[in-house]
């Protein structure tokens, strides 16, 4: 056998036994003081630009609200309606020196709008000097009476306001409204399709000369007119027809001289006309 060498031996000896000692790192302390000190700087200088900026908006936006060059000196109103014209222009007015700037045109066109007799307002800005205020003036075409209220309806068939009896209308009458609010909006569109038909006029069957339209059920109405004691029931659809048969008919009785004993002219069916009588 062989002997290891013993000069060997303890020299594996030795370094198994050593440990290597690493160098501590030393904490860096005065760079990170340096970075946040150089964030803080830049925080800052942002925050001062930032302010700055505010500043010079706020007095701009200032200056510019009360600048002489921006005054409000025209007002233009867009209406078709002297006495509404006359109204719209005392809720446009403004102080003296007001700029365009300072409208609020959002506020002023709820204002306007608040009128009954406006349906819609545009309100907007003409620089340098110049307010516009186009106005669609409510077009009534009937009362609408719901008990015990009675209303005044556009040719929308919008009830916008509440007639007081003081709007110097002449305006013919609807009557028979349901109660229900779904069925009488489905009533008022066929009794807007009526009028309609009527205000294209057919000989003296016009809107002019219709006092009354009464609603009835299944989708029938009773026409009253100023110069025809007699009522007439029709239907909304194929109204032209109707109206074309009607004057036939009341010629022909008005020819018999029979026309004041009528109590109804019958119109349902397009056709023909069946007439009743008083009685006796």
């Amino acid at each position: 056998m062989t002997r290891p060498r013993s000069g060997q031996g303890r020299r594996h000896s030795v370094l198994a036994s050593q440990r290597v000692r690493r160098p501590k790192k030393k904490k860096r302390v005065f760079p990170f003081l340096r970075a946040l000190g150089s964030s803080v700087f830049r925080i800052a200088a942002v925050g001062l630009v930032v302010g700055v900026v505010s500043l010079l908006f706020i007095y701009s936006y200032h200056y510019l609200m009360e600048a002489p060059f921006l005054e409000l000196k025209n007002l233009e109103i867009r209406c078709d309606d002297s006495g509404l014209r006359s109204r719209i222009k005392e809720i446009c007015e403004v102080p003296p020196g007001t700029t365009l700037l300072a409208l609020d045109l959002g506020q002023l066109k709820r204002d306007v709008e608040g009128d009954p007799w406006v349906r819609r307002a545009v309100v907007e800005r003409r620089f340098p000097h110049t307010l516009i205020v186009e106005v669609e003036r409510q077009r009534p075409v009937a009362f609408v009476l719901i008990k015990p209220k009675l209303y005044v309806m556009n040719h929308y068939g919008e009830l916008f306001m509440e007639a007081q009896g003081n709007e110097g209308l002449d305006l013919p009458i609807i009557t028979g409204l349901s109660d229900e609010g779904h069925m009488r909006e489905g009533q008022l569109k066929g009794a807007l399709k009526v009028l309609g038909s009527l205000r294209k006029g057919i000989g003296p069957w016009t809107l002019n000369s219709l006092s009354e339209i009464h609603i009835r059920e299944n989708g029938h109405y009773s026409l009253y007119f100023d110069h025809l004691k007699a009522e007439v029931r029709v239907v909304a659809a194929d109204m032209d027809s109707r109206l074309r048969r009607l004057s036939k008919v009341v010629g022909h009785l008005s020819n018999s001289g029979v026309l004041s004993a009528v109590s109804r002219i019958d119109l349902l069916d397009v056709r023909e006309a069946v007439v009743s009588f008083k009685e006796g």
